[in-house]
Parts: structure tokens; sequence; C-alpha cells
């Protein structure tokens, strides 16, 4: 299906519409955004709803696997995947802004995120390369090799993935580099997954998903540090190995003070559906991990 989930999101305009900026901004790769800071913005508050004089704006973003991902999930070769905003609400994805412009959105609440999942999910899944002695880059490319000759003898995975390559982007190489992306990637969205159903169960509300992690409009009362500890049970409980949550430093632009922190309760009162989510759930363990 196109859309895996629709997540009701609560943005703080108040706050978005503070820069100004008539500058592209570049992402972490250097590529430039698809324009200006002030027409991103303009852009995401154009499809949000708000009542007048509100603190709040509502839009709706739902989610997907990606070409690939999806093709995966069909097949039966992974359980889950990296989930992204589809292209239509691409625009109205504060995790598609800049981090500052995010952080403008998406300030009033926690973010919390998995520390190094795809590490961790490589000391579950890969044998070579595990051992402190060996060197760095020969290691990353012999465990690379020998995850994808593994799953592409226990499921097929590597030969799916090579015909499918081959058909939807020729030219492109190294599909066992693929293969090992979205094998990990699993296991991100396991936890990911994770978080967001221990969430939904213990009265928070769940706004953003972001790759392996979530925001969340906690509940009052509730210490973020406690709900990062609970979170990584589920997840731990969900993959079979331990992996840590923390929460994610939000960084505004400069000058400009990061928004008052907000509880679920607060936002709840006026923002009817908070929390509300739509689409499919489930309970998996990476196929890869060496418990699994």
């Amino acid at each position: 299906a196109f859309s895996t989930l629709k997540i009701r999101l609560v943005l703080s305009p108040a706050e978005t519409t503070r820069p100004e900026a008539n500058v592209v901004p570049v992402d972490k790769h250097g590529v430039p955004y698809l324009g200006t800071e002030r027409e991103m913005i303009q852009k995401l508050l154009g499809r949000a709803s708000r009542q007048a004089g509100a603190r709040w704006a509502t839009v709706v973003v739902r989610y997907w696997y990606g070409h690939m991902g999806a093709a995966l999930v069909d097949a039966g070769l992974v359980s889950t995947s990296r989930e992204y905003a589809v292209p239509p609400d691409r625009d109205v994805d504060p995790f598609a802004l800049p981090r500052r412009l995010r952080t403008l959105a998406l300030g009033p609440f926690h973010d919390f995120d998995d520390a190094a999942a795809h590490p961790r999910a490589r000391v579950q899944m890969v044998g070579p390369g595990s051992g402190v002695t060996k060197q760095f880059l020969q290691a990353q490319a012999e465990g690379t090799l020998w995850l994808s000759n593994s799953l592409g003898e226990r499921t097929g995975m590597t030969r799916f993935v090579t015909d499918w390559l081959a058909h939807h982007k020729p030219g492109k190489g190294h599909p066992e580099r693929t293969v090992k992306s979205f094998a990990f990637q699993e296991a991100e969205s396991i936890s990911r997954r994770a978080k967001v159903c221990w969430a939904a169960r213990n009265g928070h509300a769940v706004l953003s998903l972001q790759h392996d992690g979530i925001v969340v409009a906690v509940k009052r009362g509730s210490d973020a540090g406690d709900v990062a500890e609970q979170m990584a049970g589920a997840s731990e409980e969900a993959l079979g190995y331990r992996q840590p949550c923390e929460l994610k430093d939000q960084e505004p632009p400069s000058g400009v003070a990061r928004p008052q922190l907000a509880t679920r309760d607060e936002v709840g009162r006026v923002v009817p559906g908070l929390g509300e989510m739509e689409g499919s759930g489930g309970r998996a363990r990476p196929r890869g991990t060496a418990r699994g």
C-alpha cells in the first residue's frame, strides 16, 4: 500500500514563522533544498489547519516504505522498513526540512532517538568484522559481503535486490550494500514501531516518524528521561537485543530560543485527535539477527 501510517502532526506556527531568510539551505551532503527557508515555511503552513488565534496548527502526514522498501515487504523478505512521508506530503513533513526549521516546528516536543542503531544491528547480524583487531575498512567490506551472501542463501533477498535494481535503477552497482542497508533498516524500523506502540499504550502522543526516532508529546507529569528508558525496554523486547534510546538535542536557529515545551494534555485540549494514528502495526524480529 502507498500509505503505511497516517499521523496528525502538531506544529507551533508562531515559532515556525520566525525565520525570514531568503537563502536556499543545503543538506548534510551539500545538496540544496528545493526552495528558500521562507518558501519551505510557506508551503508547510499553507497546508496546515489552524483556528484563529490558536497556538497550534495541524497537518496530516502519510508514510510509506519507499519503492524498494515496499517491494521487499511485499515479497516477505523484511517485516518492515524505514518509513518516509509519501511524495505528496513531503512538503508538510518537518523531518524533510533543514534541522533548524524542524526544531521551530516541533521544538515544543521531545525527540526520542535510538543510539547507534545500525552499528548495534550489525553486531547482531554480521559475522566478519566484529573483532576489535581487524582493519576497519576491510572488515566493513567483508561484513557487507558476508551478510549479503547469508541473506541470499537463507531468504533469496540478494537475488531479489539485484533483479529489482537492474529493472528499476539500471547502472546502480553494489547490490550487497543495498541488502545491508535494508537489513539494518528493518532492525531500526522494528525498534521505531516498538516505541510508537509503547507511547500509544502509555498515554503519549506520537507526532512524527524520524527513521529510528519519533517525536512525542508526553503526558503531563512524565519525565522524558524515564520515557526514553521505557522505550528502550520496548525496543529490546521487540529486537531481542539491547537498543538504548536517547533524547535528541533540538537545534533552533542562531539567536532563537527553543519553543517552550508542551505536554500532550496541554495541546490535546485544543487539538482534537491528538495522537491518533491510522495504519498497520505488528511485531517482528529482524531476520538477520543472531537470535532470529
